[in-house]
């Protein structure tokens, strides 16, 4: 399935060198480097407003960032033209996909961007909540972006987000 490209990112002492692309090579960096205690804790969510989250927390260690998650099939081809709604939940499951070849899930997702190629308010709120409805109990902060056009014909939404690697 094409979802984007992962970059694992050890972010309390971010060099070019340190930015892995597999969680191999990122433990490599970690007994290479001898910096790394290994210790994480779950994504820590500040100031819950209603199902939306101001900020969360992470402690130092690694950061998965994705890219975007559109809304196509394992051939590529857009799924659920003219259906924002159906879109953002395929997103959903690429992005989940995509955060499972990190190691990580949707539970360790600390921010969402969810982008929307439509005019009208209402369909970016049909977006946003199919991705509060993917994320279940958790809720990362997020911003929620209304675009003029997105990179496949048809493409009305795309989600991209920052996960943090649980603790080993």
């Amino acid at each position: 399935m094409r979802c984007g490209v992962s970059l694992l990112v050890p972010w309390r002492h971010c060099a070019p060198e340190v930015a892995c692309a597999s969680a191999t090579a990122l433990a490599e960096v970690r007994r290479s480097r001898g910096r790394y205690d290994g210790a994480m804790s779950s994504v820590q969510i500040n100031g819950d407003q209603g199902g939306h989250t101001r900020s969360a927390t992470v402690p130092p260690g690694t950061l998965v960032f994705t890219a975007g998650a559109a809304p196509i099939d394992a051939d590529g081809q857009t799924v659920h033209p003219g259906d924002v709604s159906r879109q953002a939940r395929q997103c959903m499951i690429n992005l989940q996909a995509a955060l499972e070849e990190t190691g990580t899930g949707l539970g360790d997702v600390a921010k969402v961007t969810v982008f929307v190629a439509e005019r009208l308010q209402v369909d970016l709120v049909v977006a946003w909540d199919a991705v509060t409805e993917a994320f279940g109990d958790h809720k990362p902060a997020g911003s929620l972006l209304g675009v003029s056009v997105l990179a496949y014909d048809d493409q009305l939404v795309e989600i991209e987000a920052v996960a943090v690697v649980p603790a080993s």
